[in-house]
């Protein structure tokens, strides 16, 4: 029956097998290894477990947990495809990327999509370096942000040229 304990780095309830007591676990939210006890308090003044580094320099890595029947667990139990942790809201790349790309592709008809690119783009890179937003689709916001500026100025450098142009035909007329 698991039991609940509270992570000594951030506070929060982790449910841990009676047979991983005593044992190195890993908080599914902070991702700090330590020592999973029953007591809820360490003394004052000593360290807890998840700064202590392992002895390679590193904490163990989390386990599995143990399937029905088998006591020991081998190297190939180590579970490495845990979840990203959440930083908040998710990001909007592919959607920054795909309106730079009509933007620049379809010039006439989407022109104002790259400015919608480029404004987008820079405020989630903002929220992204502040922590708000997940990191994972930097490069795709900044792609997209780029497209989308490119397509702006080339909008610009077309709409003075063709102001420029109108210009001369109807000063030719008079």
């Amino acid at each position: 029956m698991p039991i609940q304990i509270n992570c000594p780095s951030c506070k929060g309830a982790v449910r841990v097998p009676e047979d991983l007591l005593s044992k190195r676990v890993q908080c599914p939210r902070c991702q700090a290894t330590f020592v999973a006890e029953i007591d809820e308090e360490p003394p004052p003044g000593a360290p807890t477990t998840a700064e202590k580094p392992d002895d390679a320099g590193q904490p163990a890595p989390s386990r599995r947990p143990r399937p029905a029947g088998i006591d020991e667990y081998d190297d190939h139990d180590v579970y490495y495809d845990r979840p990203r942790p959440s930083y908040g809201r998710p990001h909007r790349g592919a959607a920054i990327l795909t309106l730079g790309i009509l933007s620049l592709v379809m010039i006439a008809p989407c022109a104002p999509l790259g400015i919608f690119a480029w404004v987008m783009g820079s405020n989630d890179l903002s929220e992204m370096r502040r922590g708000q937003m997940d990191r994972s689709g930097e490069g795709l916001t900044q792609a997209g942000r780029i497209l989308g500026i490119v397509s702006t100025v080339l909008m610009m450098v077309f709409c003075a040229f063709y102001t420029f142009f109108v210009g001369l035909m109807g000063l030719r007329h008079f």
